[in-house]
């Protein structure tokens, strides 16, 4: 197994156990019910925090040093210019997606007396995700802007006042990917899950069942992170272009990199992004079920 491939699982392993063992005794000792909307704000918020800060900035800044031919620094605090924005900024992302996710189902739930199918929970988390891109796509853009070698020593507030609605460029794109991503922890891997406690109970397996269910979140994480990755990087490289000086339109930079790298250059930064997003779904799933538990009265 290569360096990059135990260093993710070992990542993996720590963020997992953190948030695990922080949140199994609450998970049984409270009966969970639906949270209301603010609620739904502060759970999505608070699992956005936990994600950032146990390793979504340094995999982040890896993959948009990676998607820009650009080599990583060799100061470690480097990788961290623009964390605060990052987090800061994952916030209300994380905040949007559980609040739309979260309050769409319950008002789908209104309308009929079944419980909601794996297809209707998909879309709602689409929706929630496509939602969040609104939040996403300014607060994604100003590490990347701040990480410019001619933007060293700006701060987060001149790099706002610069950017002004070239913020939000790559819209389009971050929606896609933010859409899909959602369906991934939200959706995908609370019904993995689900269906591994179903196979494995009452069996002689049943034991296992832990780690069965980390191992469902990881396969969603995979899956996800390919699926996303072409749109993340388009998403990286029309905001490292704020001013349209290369790409005057996500159709521009999707030809300009197909015909520079090939179908590879879609996939270009998915080890360090992958690793991202394989241990982002299950912390953020583990996090935001205990500070529901925290948050949200029987």
């Amino acid at each position: 197994m290569s360096f990059k491939a135990k260093f993710s699982l070992g990542l993996l392993a720590l963020s997992y156990a953190g948030v695990n063992a922080a949140s199994t005794e609450p998970s049984t000792s409270k009966k969970l019910v639906t949270p209301t909307f603010w609620h739904s704000v502060a759970i999505g918020g608070l699992a956005g925090i936990t994600e950032v800060s146990l390793l979504g900035q340094p995999l982040s800044y890896a993959m948009n040093q990676r998607v820009q031919s650009m080599p990583l620094a060799t100061n470690p605090l480097a990788w961290y210019r623009g964390g605060l924005a990052n987090a800061a900024g994952m916030a209300p992302i994380t905040a949007i997606q559980q609040a739309v996710n979260c309050q769409g189902q319950a008002l789908m739930s209104q309308y009929q007396s079944a419980p909601l199918s794996d297809a209707q929970k998909t879309a709602v988390a689409l929706i929630a995700g496509i939602t969040s891109a609104l939040a996403a796509t300014p607060s994604e853009a100003i590490p990347v802007y701040l990480q410019k070698p001619e933007c060293a020593g700006k701060s987060t507030r001149q790099a706002l006042r610069e950017l002004k609605l070239q913020a939000w460029r790559g819209l389009a794109p971050t929606a896609g990917r933010d859409g899909v991503f959602t369906v991934g922890y939200a959706a995908l891997a609370p019904v993995l899950q689900a269906r591994v406690r179903a196979s494995l109970a009452g069996t002689t397996w049943a034991e296992y069942t832990t780690a069965a269910e980390v191992g469902a979140t990881v396969g969603a994480g995979v899956l996800t992170a390919v699926a996303t990755q072409p749109l993340a990087v388009l998403k990286t490289q029309l905001q490292a272009d704020p001013f349209a000086v290369s790409y005057r339109s996500t159709l521009a930079a999707a030809h300009s990199v197909y015909r520079r790298e090939g179908m590879p250059g879609y996939f270009k930064g998915l080890v360090p992004r992958g690793a991202r997003v394989m241990c982002a779904i299950p912390v953020l799933n583990k996090a935001s079920e205990f500070y529901r538990t925290k948050l949200v009265p029987e």
